[in-house]
């Protein structure tokens, strides 16, 4: 079960599901993005 298929899970019972889902998805790489960057400053210290 994928990220995407949780949030529709989670949200089926919302009207605008879909606009939540993709701003969830959205967030969620931005925060894998900043932990892998935030690793990668960690390493260079």
């Amino acid at each position: 079960m994928n990220l995407v298929q949780l949030c529709f899970a989670w949200s089926s019972h919302l009207v605008n599901q879909r606009r939540i889902c993709q701003k969830t998805v959205v967030l969620a790489k931005k925060i894998a993005e900043f932990a892998h960057s935030s690793v990668r400053w960690t390493k260079q210290q």
